[in-house]
């Protein structure tokens, strides 16, 4: 395993593989987060992506490490932080996007022109 890269020990080798195990399994949500993002940029709606990022992946994740780890001291807490923000932004992009009107006003933005 690639992580024996960095450390031979067996400790570290299980928790690097079981942290493996956990993000394997989510690492759609982060490409559909990505993709919803780069969508929503070239439409023009940069400053959506951003904040959604910035509050999932940044304020809630610091949150959620520095709440649980204090109620639950397990590494595998911390695990848990990428897929449960990832699976949030993906939500709220979701969300967006079938809420949101932005394909028409971009097409009216464009007829004003």
């Amino acid at each position: 395993m690639l992580i024996s890269a960095f450390s031979s020990t067996p400790e570290v080798i299980s928790y690097g593989t079981a942290q493996a195990h956990v993000a394997a399994l989510f690492y759609f949500l982060l490409a559909f987060s990505h993709c919803m993002a780069g969508i929503l940029r070239g439409a023009g709606k940069s400053t959506v992506p951003m904040l959604v990022m910035l509050v999932c992946w940044c304020i809630i994740r610091v949150t959620y490490i520095t709440a649980m780890v204090r109620l639950i001291p397990d590494i595998r807490v911390i695990f848990w932080a990428y897929p449960l923000t990832w699976t949030l932004s993906s939500i709220v992009f979701f969300i967006y996007f079938l809420k949101s009107d932005w394909i028409h006003s971009f097409e009216k933005a464009k007829s004003h022109t």
